[in-house]
């Protein structure tokens, strides 16, 4: 359930005017994409975009000062539009390293960008270990600075774009995938242990249970000692416990017991389909639903941005309507936090 409600476009720009209001843009809350966009000094944003991105240059001030970059699978560049042309017009002093596997695109990224501070390297993007490993990249990415990586390719399966057919990167990608989400799940744990509340909802009390199964089985197995959290972290990956991450909810909708997930009653399932239905997501009333506290930040700023709107004279009978509804379905969701 995503707010789709709209504000003017703002006028408070130091430039040219915000884009037009268009027919399914949610004004009222951040985008990344509008975000990076007044990062690098667009006008396709509004006041909550640029509001959200000082927010967050507040809190990691390093987004803003990437010092090198890793540009995987770059291809052959174009000087006008290629990732070293755009990473020098942001920051003139940054570290680059291209990586390709193909001679000719090596070639061209070395008779033109090899210098002080852009190499080439002549490797497989897949073959991290021995990118890192490589003069070329030890001499220009440095340990300790903020580094990013251009990873345009890494977004297929089977990167028949890139090379021929690869089984074993789709094999690579699920493990980079599940091990994140496995820090992250790592990082809940953790949270839970230290006494912290991680969620509310029906999904916060499954996971809170599944926690706890595993701390007790920890303090009873032999092996383990105190302040030793590797055969948590073991039982904890052997648990495999059921998670997606989201941004206005987490969801512990089970595959192997789809029971009782709200998304999926009264619709048609589209062949092949094992997940939850992410469109038809409804945190208020799903029993997979796990409000976090990072969430309920979001859904009460969402409840201030409505009344706002509400309280604007000249509001349409048939538009006041439509925001008390969504008013009601985000009240709704704050009281399921709140027990």
């Amino acid at each position: 359930m995503t707010p789709t409600h709209h504000e003017p476009a703002p006028t408070d720009h130091a430039g040219p005017p915000s884009l037009p209001l268009r027919h399914g843009i949610d004004t009222t809350t951040a985008s990344d994409a509008r975000m990076w966009d007044w990062t690098l000094g667009g006008f396709a944003n509004y006041a909550r975009d640029r509001r959200a991105g000082e927010k967050l240059l507040e809190l990691a001030p390093d987004t803003a000062v990437i010092a090198q970059l890793l540009d995987l699978a770059g291809g052959v560049p174009n000087l006008a539009a290629d990732v070293n042309a755009i990473a020098r017009a942001l920051a003139p002093s940054v570290r680059l390293v291209h990586v390709d596997r193909d001679p000719l695109a090596h070639a061209h990224t070395r008779s033109i960008q090899d210098d002080g501070n852009t190499s080439a390297l002549l490797a497989d993007m897949t073959d991290i270990d021995t990118i890192l490993d490589h003069p070329v990249a030890g001499d220009l990415i440095l340990p300790g600075r903020p580094t990013a990586a251009a990873t345009r390719a890494l977004a297929n399966r089977v990167p028949q774009g890139y090379a021929s057919t690869d089984p074993s990167w789709s094999r690579l990608l699920d493990t980079a995938i599940d091990d994140s989400r496995f820090t992250r799940l790592r990082e809940l744990y953790d949270r839970h242990r230290d006494g912290e509340v991680i969620g509310h909802g029906p999904g916060a009390d499954k996971l809170t249970a599944a926690f706890d199964t595993i701390t007790r089985a920890t303090q009873t197995t032999r092996t383990a000692k105190a302040g030793d959290r590797r055969t948590e972290y073991d039982l904890l990956r052997k648990a495999r416990v059921s998670l997606r991450f989201g941004k206005l909810n987490h969801c512990t909708f089970d595959p192997d017991d789809p029971a009782g997930a709200k998304c999926l009653e009264g619709t048609d399932i589209p062949p092949g389909h094992t997940g939850p239905l992410i469109d038809r997501c409804r945190p208020d009333r799903c029993h997979n639903s796990v409000l976090a506290p990072e969430h309920l930040t979001i859904w009460r700023s969402e409840e201030m941005g409505l009344l706002t709107l509400l309280e604007s004279p000249g509001v349409a009978p048939c538009r006041r309507e439509q925001l008390e509804r969504q008013l009601d379905d985000v009240r709704s969701v704050l009281r399921r936090a709140q027990g």
